[in-house]
């Protein structure tokens, strides 16, 4: 189980959100099988989020409108393959399949990945989604690397990309800087500049592998906006429960 909530403190405005991921080995399926339930993002298309996905006007109320859904997982992992067949518990009910393939190496300092993912939504309708990306150990305590998504909707018609860029520093064992820099793009078929933003990510283990506290500071510039920049800064609390934390 995975818990993350805080606050979004902005130009005299402030927000929360809560979001949270449960993975349930099912017995006698050689593995295979999972029971999933998570908070999901409104879009489709995490490309287009900039902040956080289940981000309302207060913890409480991001708790109580957030989506959730269920579903039971297969996990062919040989070949990076996992399947989800469930439904969003929504009004009405909206019942999906969500097919993924995941490959990647790692070659002495140098790692890289790739993934093809294709859904449908009975509500929402089917889309596609694909990303690469490669990364450099430049010491065990230092890394870097860079990432490309694209996710494309059916029913709106529309590409959804983003290229991030971003260094790891692990200061020690229980504090690490991460560093990141994005470009969001859309359009039907040209695409267009829609945002940029960077970000600096603190995190501290407060209590064992398990309780987890986290500080961005982010500043987001919108072409609707003629890109003037936006601050924020996130307060966040992660608490992770399983065997490999609760040690």
């Amino acid at each position: 189980m995975e818990i993350r909530f805080g606050s979004v403190l902005g130009n005299s405005e402030r927000s929360g959100f809560f979001d949270f991921h449960v993975q349930l080995q099912l017995p006698n399926t050689q593995d295979r099988l999972r029971l999933v339930v998570e908070s999901e993002a409104d879009s489709l298309a995490p490309e287009s989020i900039q902040g956080e996905s289940s981000q309302q006007d207060s913890v409480v109320n991001s708790a109580l409108k957030s989506s959730i859904t269920a579903a039971v997982r297969y996990i062919k992992q040989d070949i990076g393959l996992d399947i989800d067949a469930g439904v969003r518990v929504d009004f009405p009910l909206d019942p999906f399949l969500r097919l993924r393939l995941r490959q990647g190496d790692t070659s002495g300092a140098w790692n890289w990945w790739q993934k093809q993912e294709a859904f449908a939504y009975y509500s929402k309708g089917v889309g596609a989604r694909y990303g690469v990306g490669l990364g450099y150990a430049v010491s065990p305590t230092l890394g870097m690397g860079s990432d490309f998504g694209v996710t494309w909707l059916d029913k709106e018609g529309l590409f959804y990309v983003r290229e991030n860029f971003s260094v790891q520093h692990r200061l020690n064992e229980k504090n690490r800087l991460g560093y990141q820099l994005s470009f969001l793009q859309s359009g039907e078929n040209a695409i267009a500049s829609d945002s940029f933003l960077y970000n600096v990510q603190y995190e501290r283990l407060i209590y064992k592998d398990w309780l987890i506290g986290q500080v961005k500071p982010q500043m987001t510039y919108n072409a609707e906006d003629n890109y003037d920049g936006v601050f924020s800064l996130t307060l966040s609390l992660a608490i992770l429960l399983g065997p490999e934390y609760l040690h």
